[in-house]
């Protein structure tokens, strides 16, 4: 048989008064980049991974409007690699997540960020 374990800030996400769509989560998380770029002419070509520590989180709900500490739904560390390029100020990137977002016994969704870059 299988248990689910519920953490304590998890308890009011299953609560049926919440509109589910009108939900969100945060995570701050504070890291140490790593980068290597190559200049060609006006193009930059970079590389990158960093290591982070969870510094908060929290659950905010619309309906009724509540806001709730959550930082033990969210893995305390998060590895990630990074790619990136240039032409002259304007560029795009893109970052995954090595490890999982939330920890395993919750899931193992990993993040994807996808961006652009202003002024490098």
């Amino acid at each position: 048989s299988t248990k689910t374990i519920y953490y304590p800030s998890q308890i009011s996400i299953y609560n049926s008064s919440y509109d589910f769509n009108k939900s969100k989560i945060h995570a701050s998380y504070l890291g140490v980049p790593l980068r290597v770029g190559f200049r060609f002419g006006k193009a930059t070509v970079y590389a990158g991974a960093s290591a982070e520590l969870l510094t908060s989180g929290y659950t905010k709900y619309k309906r009724p409007k509540r806001r709730t500490m959550a930082k033990d739904i969210f893995s305390p560390f998060r590895a990630t690699v990074e790619g990136g390029f240039c032409w002259g100020p304007l560029g795009v990137f893109a970052m995954y997540g090595l490890t999982p977002l939330f920890p395993s016994d919750l899931s193992d969704a990993r993040t994807l960020t996808l961006g652009l870059i202003l002024g490098m």
